[in-house]
């Protein structure tokens, strides 16, 4: 056996199972096209991309930005794609 232990036939200290961002579930209290914007957010996307993605302007990603943070309880961008990755308890909202 190497180095890892293993428990119920899992590597433990090996890296759970990667699951795509897209396929993640979003927090419940964001509307499908804050789930959007935040998706394209965790690719590294500016806020111009992103518009350029959904065809909409600068200041709409913003606003839907502004909305994202408030209902997730972040205050960056980093903050809200960790909040999105993380498990949590549900969301008021």
């Amino acid at each position: 056996m190497n180095h890892l232990t293993r428990i119920e036939g899992r590597a433990i200290g090996a890296a759970p199972p990667f699951l795509p961002f897209e396929l993640l579930p979003m927090p419940l209290a964001l509307t499908p096209r804050e789930c959007e914007v935040l998706r394209c957010l965790a690719t590294g996307k500016t806020d111009a991309d992103i518009g350029d993605m959904l065809g909409i302007s600068v200041r709409t990603v913003q606003k839907h930005l502004e909305h994202i943070y408030v209902k997730l309880g972040v205050e960056t961008r980093t903050a809200a794609v960790m909040r999105a990755l993380v498990p949590h308890p549900p969301l008021q909202g």
